[in-house]
């Protein structure tokens, strides 16, 4: 886990960090008529991120986006397509969290490295 993860969910009191997936963004997920990340299951490192209560109220393959506004966190930290990416997940205060990380070779521009995500 990054050093920033582990220091921002000590400071929001965060518990069990999950990688969930790393992969190369596609023109799909890109998309804003989608708007969502495809995380294909046999991609999935971890497929406990979730609790059985969030699993029950989330469409898992259909409302993961649009919950957590994925088509803002593309245009507000730019994403393009083949831009590396990981994805972790952890729980604070009851509440699921997406922390989203750009790893190399992207050409990554200072201050669009990582993102916070939290549902709404």
């Amino acid at each position: 886990m990054p050093y920033w993860l582990d220091q921002f969910m000590r400071d929001n009191i965060g518990v069990g960090p999950k990688m969930i997936i790393e992969k190369s963004l596609t023109a799909t997920d890109l998309n804003t008529n989608n708007g969502r990340l495809s995380m294909p299951s046999s991609q999935i490192v971890d497929k406990d991120f979730m609790t059985k209560e969030e699993k029950r109220s989330l469409s898992f393959a259909g409302r993961l986006g649009r919950n957590y506004r994925w088509n803002q966190v593309v245009e507000d930290v730019e994403l393009q397509e083949k831009d590396n990416i990981r994805l972790w997940s952890f729980h604070s205060d009851g509440k699921l969290f997406f922390a989203l990380i750009l790893l190399p070779p992207s050409t990554v521009t200072p201050g669009r490295e990582t993102v916070i995500l939290e549902k709404t």
